[in-house]
């Protein structure tokens, strides 16, 4: 077995999974990133040792080959503590239950609850988690986020983890993964309310949002995944999918240069600090080789991708700032061949690009991960904007904010932050 890499690595992730939402999605994405490494997720084990950068990921605990089991360098926060209860039963033999930190009850879907109340309470305890993390080598150097916008816990809770994760690496690099709500079918009538004050602290604090619409997703997975009435658990599994493509890159050297770290994957997605929002979509590679029997290479799905399935991926009708393809196999990711611009169809109207990261041969069962960075993105938060401004007018639940220790000027101070966004993407 492999030594695991020096720890003077800087690509070393902590993966957080904050309120209900962000929790599922997080113990999803452990699941995908446990078979891309050849870890069992049911038991920690590695038959014949794990494969890529797994150590940016999972340490080791245990002596002796059958002792040793890979356990994810993870933090799962919520303010009610059912969700992770179940999750720590599920993943009793992967996840560790001391980096489950929860409240008694819910934070009753609002941000300020979470964010003031429930935090306050908590942030000890997640302060013991990450002081745990810090002392294994190699200290966690780039964080991922999962989290719910809709929810109290999912925005309120996350914002004041970004804060904490600030205080442990104030340069590390954060990406926060995000759900927002449906706009036809509500869970809760704060949701405006919370996603917008979330998205606040998200645009605030992290290096790149990856925001996904609960609408968009569940067309996705009916449509170019043919999933029969699909549930959250199948929403799950798509992002799961689309974040590990995404850090696929990070968690495997490639074959013409080595696995590179997390911000360097940001930066390329999020070239303007005033634009940290992007969205994505997945579709299964044998859509396009079904129906192009002539695509063998990575730069020909690259050229096929940007010529005829851009329409596949939200938020490509506007101005592009950046664009990332990458691809992944269920079966695990033998290695990546980066395809340079030489390669790709010029697109005038993409000023930064992102390379594409593909098995120099793809495989059939591969998924093609599109990730935009466009002026659109613009429409969904000014939509999210009128949704808050309708209930704000009214003073509708209002109470329920200020009764937690917001001030009206604090309010509209948060909301006016996010409609500055939203004029900005207007201009571009």
């Amino acid at each position: 077995m492999a030594d695991p890499h020096s720890s003077t690595d800087d690509g070393s992730l902590l993966i957080a999974g904050v309120g209900q939402a962000g929790c599922q999605m997080a113990a999803a994405f452990w699941a995908r990133v446990c078979r891309d490494h050849q870890i069992d997720p049911d038991t920690g084990h590695s038959e014949s040792g794990p494969t890529g950068r797994w150590d940016r990921l999972f340490s080791l605990v245990g002596t002796g080959s059958r002792d040793e089991r890979y356990v994810p360098r993870c933090l799962f926060v919520d303010s009610d503590p059912r969700t992770a209860d179940e999750l720590k039963r599920k993943w009793r033999e992967l996840l560790n239950p001391a980096n489950f930190v929860t409240g008694e009850e819910s934070s009753g879907n609002n941000f300020a609850v979470a964010f003031r109340e429930v935090n306050d309470r908590l942030s000890s305890d997640i302060r013991d988690v990450l002081d745990r993390e810090f002392r294994k080598p190699p200290a966690p150097t780039g964080f991922i986020v999962f989290q719910g916008f809709g929810g109290g816990s999912g925005s309120g809770l996350a914002a004041g983890l970004f804060e904490i994760l600030k205080s442990y690496a104030p340069s590390a690099p954060i990406l926060s993964v995000g759900v927002l709500p449906s706009s036809t079918v509500s869970t809760s009538v704060t949701e405006p309310y919370n996603s917008v004050f979330g998205i606040e602290a998200a645009l605030r604090n992290v290096d790149l949002s990856l925001v996904f619409h609960n609408d968009l997703l569940l067309n996705l997975a009916s449509t170019h995944w043919e999933i029969e009435n699909p549930s959250m658990e199948h929403i799950d599994g798509l992002i799961a999918d689309m974040v590990a493509s995404i850090t696929g890159p990070v968690r495997f050297d490639g074959q013409e240069q080595p696995a590179t770290p997390l911000g360097a994957v940001l930066n390329d997605l999020a070239p303007h600090p005033d634009f940290p929002l992007a969205t994505g979509t997945i579709f299964p590679l044998q859509s396009i080789l079904r129906k192009n029997a002539s695509i063998r290479t990575s730069g020909q799905i690259l050229n096929h991708v940007l010529e005829k399935n851009l329409d596949l991926c939200p938020c490509t009708e506007g101005t592009i700032l950046s664009l990332g393809l990458y691809g992944a196999s269920r079966a695990g990711i033998p290695g990546y061949r980066t395809v340079n611009d030489a390669e790709s169809t010029e697109n005038e109207g993409i000023p930064h690009f992102a390379q594409l990261h593909l098995s120099a041969e793809p495989s059939p069962h591969s998924s093609i991960c599109v990730v935009v960075n466009s002026s659109s993105i613009g429409q969904w938060l000014e939509e999210l904007c009128d949704r808050f401004d309708q209930l704000w007018e009214r003073k509708a639940f209002a109470n329920w904010y200020l009764d937690a220790g917001m001030t009206e000027a604090e309010i509209e101070n948060l909301r006016r932050e996010v409609g500055f966004r939203v004029d900005r993407y207007r201009d571009i």
